[in-house]
């Protein structure tokens, strides 16, 4: 009979940490709009620390000359231009980069998940003039 009360006690505590982590998690958007950019310059959407996911991060711009970097627990895993990342988005499933039909520029990343950290900066890749984002949508949830 021993044995079965600490199987049960077990699956309390189990049960337990499994509600602290789901109410511990928080889900947050950020959203900008008309966002500049100066010439050769970045901003930083998103700068976490602690343990969590990036959902998702789109952006549509008037302009493809723009890279997103992510770096994740102290390193850059993404660092691609939006040509580049045109170039490898159908081999890679949480990758998207193409223009509508408006001529708008959607760059879409989605499901990155962070132990330590996550950084996502956007860069501007005309050296003569401000670029504008028309719009950035970022959703992700720290633990």
């Amino acid at each position: 009979m021993f044995p079965l009360k600490l199987l049960e006690i077990a699956s309390m505590i189990v049960a337990a940490e499994e509600v602290v982590n789901r109410s511990a998690s928080s889900s947050k958007t950020i959203e900008l709009s008309n966002q500049t950019i100066n010439p050769s310059g970045k901003i930083t959407v998103i700068d976490l620390k602690g343990m969590g996911r990036l959902h998702e991060l789109l952006i549509i711009s008037s302009t493809n000359l723009f890279k997103v970097t992510i770096t994740v627990d102290g390193t850059i895993v993404w660092d691609k231009s939006f040509d580049e990342a045109s170039l490898v988005a159908s081999q890679i499933g949480s990758v998207s980069a193409f223009q509508r039909d408006d001529g708008k520029y959607i760059y879409h990343i989605s499901n990155i998940p962070f132990s330590t950290g996550i950084k996502v900066e956007i860069s501007s890749l005309d050296t003569s003039n401000p670029i504008t984002l028309d719009y950035v949508f970022g959703k992700y949830e720290r633990r």
